[in-house]
């Protein structure tokens, strides 16, 4: 498989499966999907359940990735 031109090997790809205690949150509007992709990408990569992501935090979790790609980070 490659992409642009590069090669991508899937085997070295990580199935992240979720546990009983590991509900995955679901968003409660049509506008947050995007926020909610990017903090579950981030939360598994830090090995943060993902039950810790709620809606009510999205607020802080947009300023937060404003802030990260302003940074640099």
């Amino acid at each position: 498989m490659s992409n642009k031109g590069q090669s991508i090997n899937i085997d070295e790809w990580k199935l992240v499966k979720c546990n009983v205690e590991d509900i995955t949150p679901q968003q409660i509007n049509n506008d947050d999907c995007g926020v909610f992709i990017i903090m579950f990408a981030d939360y598994i990569l830090d090995n943060i359940p993902l039950l810790h992501l709620v809606q009510n935090d999205i607020l802080y979790f947009r300023k937060n990735i404003c802030l990260n790609i302003t940074e640099g980070s």
